[in-house]
């Protein structure tokens, strides 16, 4: 691995978000792994781990929010790919497996969740 390819994985654990708090374990599983991944992809996976530390921070208005993964398990099943754009917005609608559909803007839900919620509660009323 290069010099740079080193410096990659610091700034790549320096940004990957933690869980409640708690240190990082795994980093000689997640070095390794990161290692297998060519310079652009490490780049990439670096850009990932900012975009996934964003979208881990707890909502102002007290929102559901998924806990972090472990960074091993982020880099060995790919998962980084996903969060390479951007901060992507997930519907805080609290299902298993979560919600892939697109957030609406100014929300914090997608459509046919939003249309449910306002369901429940006019049934309520």
């Amino acid at each position: 691995m290069s010099v740079q390819g080193c410096d990659l994985f610091s700034q790549f654990w320096s940004h990957y978000p933690r869980r409640n708090g708690r240190p990082l374990t795994g980093k000689q599983t997640s070095l390794l792994l990161f290692r297998k991944l060519d310079e652009a992809s490490q780049a990439a996976c670096v850009q990932a781990a900012k975009h996934y530390r964003l979208a881990s921070r707890p909502r102002p208005d007290g929102g559901f929010v998924p806990e972090p993964r472990d960074p091993e398990r982020f880099l060995k099943k790919g998962w980084w790919e996903a969060w390479t754009e951007g901060p992507v917005l997930q519907c805080d609608f609290r299902v298993t497996p979560a919600c892939t559909n697109p957030v609406e803007d100014g929300t914090s839900t997608c459509e046919p969740h939003r249309l449910y919620r306002a369901k429940l509660a006019a049934r309520r009323a």
